[in-house]
């Protein structure tokens, strides 16, 4: 996803070119911007960013894209010493919104009918264990497969996981471990999961494989959004896992664990898809009925037949005192 936003950062079209440029110069009416791959890296602004950003009329945050553009500088200040410093460094990143999007269980099974076999196997695993598309799903080998008497788990050591803090471990439904076996015999070393060709999945591969798969439903008459990608498959996984779709419910906090997030990442992009998790809130609200209101209004403290008192216009002392009683 990185590289399809500083495709479009460099270049000024939209990423759907990214990967294309063998058939030649993309139309000038698809440009969005005047792109920013010739000017000299030291001279990028803030500016500059946020005006990318501004210039596409159907991002609704700036946090991905603007994230991209700095890892890329920090790569190139850190890594390999082409710049001394980033010159957009501690650009304000817009906070993570809820993740909205996942797939139905119907589009799931639309998704394996006009999917290729490894696309299928993919959006399926992706679906039933929360890994990440590239990093764990695209980086998973034989190495990395454990098998327990409780079942089978992935285990990344944290040199491989996102973030290099901690290992990430990821348990396996039976159904997807019997598959990795399978795979294990036909890869004993190297990438488990490839493409239809042999070739292991990259970020450039599943991605453009996962667009024309969308353009495919489309077709037959699916729906699906923009927004819906490979990613969505781990959004997936968690509302299900929350809603019990597979026999039981989590809580957030075991779903923090299962994804390898932490229990706030998870509240704040996956509670909303589970009722009972906001319910009380509106219990306390409400007293107790959820949707309902008081009936009656609020007992006012003034004397009856007394006008309303502005208690702003009063000093700070007074303003307990207004409808107590005056003492005779």
């Amino acid at each position: 996803m990185r590289g399809r936003y500083l495709w479009d950062f460099c270049t000024g079209f939209p990423a759907k070119y990214w990967g294309k440029e063998k058939e030649g110069e993309p139309p000038e009416k698809d440009r969005i911007h005047p792109g920013y791959g010739d000017m000299p890296a030291l001279c990028l602004t803030r500016a500059d960013v946020r005006a990318w950003v501004t210039a596409h009329k159907k991002w609704t945050t700036n946090r991905a894209p603007a994230a991209a553009v700095l890892r890329a500088l920090n790569y190139a200040v850190k890594e390999v010493k082409l710049l001394a410093s980033n010159p957009i460094r501690g650009f304000p990143l817009e906070k993570a919104g809820k993740r909205r999007t996942y797939f139905t269980a119907a589009v799931q099974q639309a998704m394996e009918r006009c999917a290729s076999a490894a696309l299928a196997l993919a959006v399926k695993v992706g679906i039933r264990t929360g890994c990440r598309p590239i990093i764990e799903y695209g980086s998973l080998e034989a190495r990395h497969v454990e098998e327990t008497p409780r079942g089978q788990l992935w285990r990344f050591p944290k040199e491989e996981a996102k973030g290099r803090q901690k290992d990430r471990v990821i348990y396996v439904a039976e159904e997807i471990a019997q598959a990795v076996r399978q795979q294990i015999k036909i890869y004993p070393t190297g990438k488990l999961f490839r493409d239809d060709r042999g070739t292991p999945w990259t970020v450039i591969s599943l991605g453009r494989a996962f667009r024309q798969l969308r353009d495919r439903l489309r077709k037959a008459g699916v729906e699906i959004d923009d927004h819906d990608v490979m990613y969505t498959a781990r959004h997936t996984f968690a509302k299900r896992m929350l809603m019990g779709y597979w026999g039981k419910q989590v809580s957030l906090e075991v779903l923090a664990g299962l994804m390898g997030n932490t229990p706030k990442i998870c509240w704040e992009h996956y509670a909303h898809f589970v009722p009972s998790y906001v319910d009380p809130f509106w219990d306390a609200v409400n007293g107790g009925s959820p949707g309902s209101s008081p009936s009656a209004p609020l007992p006012s403290s003034s004397p009856a037949g007394a006008a309303p008192v502005d208690t702003r216009r009063l000093p700070l002392g007074a303003r307990g005192r207004i409808g107590q009683a005056t003492p005779s």
